[in-house]
């Protein structure tokens, strides 16, 4: 399991590929990752999103969006979070 320092690593290369961009699509791999939120819903309330702000809160991305909304992302037993940019 990452600890702190790479979880801020994550987050800071995350930071300028992400700030200012839309969510265009989103696939949900893992469905019981999600709390409360079946796939197709969680997926209609990302889309179309604007990233304003990446931070780290404990083991956990945040990211903030335009809306006022916020994505927590929490990297498991991996550490890898995967990035496709198109």
């Amino acid at each position: 399991m990452p600890e702190l320092p790479e979880v801020e690593t994550v987050a800071r290369s995350l930071r300028p590929f992400l700030v200012g961009r839309v969510i265009a699509e989103v696939d949900v791999l893992w469905p019981r990752s999600l709390v409360d939120l079946d796939p197709e819903t969680f997926a209609s309330q990302v889309t179309g999103q604007t990233v304003v702000g990446v931070e780290r809160r404990g083991k956990w991305i945040v990211l903030r969006f335009g809306g006022g909304g916020a994505l927590l992302i929490h990297l498991r037993m991996s550490g890898q979070l995967i990035l496709d940019s198109y």
